[in-house]
């Protein structure tokens, strides 16, 4: 709380704006009195309560010069106070990965602001090594496309995804593998909360599964 009342109160230094970031207070702070405090604190100085004549004349904690931005990776507690109290007083955002032909379409556009085209086939193929993962999946493209030029090319082909964009697996996903095709479903299940525990994504645990099946055919 003491780092939080620092951050929000300190002048910004070569700039007109401060920028503090909170990450994932609601689902790994589990200390329910830091948080209850922080949005009493929020509460006290917000622009609402600025105009409240009982606290006119006290010095604001949080500078008209500060910007504070929450970022919850995944889902928070909606019955929180401080939830309740940004989802009233701040402009909040639910963002998700983009999947399906909407995924393949915004891959599509990045390509083409580059000045690369791609076709549908290659659209999808990149979509589903890079996994639902949209911060890898924009620096495939940004490497596929700088390949492309650097051999002379305006188009991505077949060879240049595989050549260049691998998939990243947990080193658990070797045993995760041998459980199904052994048809141990105990095992298979235990590894498969983990993976949803680690935040993958069904997506991503999908790819791994089959890239490993894809393998073991080749070389079968």
């Amino acid at each position: 709380l003491a780092k939080f009342t620092q951050a929000i109160s300190a002048m910004p230094f070569l700039a007109e704006k401060r920028l503090v970031v909170v990450r994932n207070l609601q689902l790994e702070n589990k200390d329910a009195e830091t948080k209850q405090k922080m949005a009493e604190l929020l509460q006290r100085f917000s622009l609402k309560s600025s105009n409240d004549k009982k606290i006119t004349n006290q010095k604001s904690a949080v500078n008209d010069s500060v910007d504070i931005v929450f970022i919850e990776m995944g889902v928070p507690d909606k019955r929180s106070k401080i939830f309740k109290f940004l989802l009233k007083e701040a402009k909040c955002t639910e963002r998700k990965n983009l999947e399906g032909k909407v995924l393949t379409n915004w891959i599509k556009d990045e390509f083409e602001s580059r000045g690369v085209n791609v076709s549908q086939t290659q659209l999808q193929a990149l979509a589903y090594e890079c996994s639902g993962d949209m911060l890898k999946t924009l620096n495939e493209i940004e490497k596929l496309s700088l390949y492309a030029k650097s051999q002379g090319r305006k188009t991505i082909e077949k060879d240049d995804i595989s050549k260049l964009v691998k998939v990243e697996f947990s080193p658990d996903i070797f045993k995760f593998t041998e459980a199904i095709a052994k048809k141990d479903s105990k095992q298979a299940l235990r590894l498969w909360f983990e993976f949803v525990q680690n935040n993958e994504s069904a997506h991503r645990i999908l790819s791994m599964i089959t890239y490993q099946f894809r393998t073991m055919i080749m070389i079968k």
